[in-house]
């Protein structure tokens, strides 16, 4: 029976996990467009709970297509930034070894890995079949795609290492956890960006 407890509360702890890391990419738009006054209330999004079609909307839509070239790039970019510096701060606590509870530690390993999967989804997976936030990218220089690629390729070897380093008894959920929500969040981008 404690196993069966055990196992719901590591399911929840992973999509409480992925929930934060998509609520706070859309923090990062909300902040962006705020930052140019597109948007008034900054906590106010749609992240609904099964994930699809998350945005920082609502936003002021005639103010955001009014934005200069740069500032919509920055606004596009805003929530992978959101995720890139996540992921390099829970990097840095998981190998400084301060993490002593197993549920914490847990929790921060899928919010690292979410972090490290939903920026490279979108700089590899919707940079080839372009959705999302980089089609702020294409619009505004579409060579930055290539080196943003690189960058997608270099967060999916730190998604592999991550879970080769991680405690055996969760390598084989963090795989599957990893896939599934690299396809589910790319195929989603695609689904709602089309």
């Amino acid at each position: 029976m404690k196993k069966i407890g055990n196992t719901v509360l590591y399911i929840i702890l992973g999509y409480t996990a992925l929930y934060s890391t998509i609520w706070l990419h859309e923090l990062g738009h909300s902040l962006a467009y705020a930052h140019f006054a597109c948007k008034t209330d900054v906590l106010h999004m749609h992240v609904p709970p099964h994930f699809a079609n998350a945005s920082p909307n609502p936003i002021d839509e005639a103010c955001a297509a009014a934005l200069e070239g740069w500032q919509q790039f920055y606004a596009g970019m805003a929530g992978i930034a959101v995720n890139l510096l996540l992921a390099l701060f829970i990097w840095i606590v998981w190998r400084a070894n301060v993490l002593t509870n197993s549920f914490i530690y847990f929790w921060c390993l899928f919010f690292l890995l979410s972090n490290l999967t939903e920026a490279s989804t979108y700089l590899t997976i919707n940079n080839l079949y372009l959705a999302g936030d980089l089609i702020s990218v294409q619009e505004y220089s579409p060579t930055l795609r290539i080196p943003l690629f690189f960058l997608g390729l270099l967060l999916i070897y730190t998604i592999v290492i991550t879970i080769i380093n991680s405690p055996k008894k969760w390598q084989l959920s963090m795989t599957i956890f990893a896939l599934i929500t690299a396809f589910s969040m790319s195929g989603m981008r695609f689904l709602f960006t089309a």
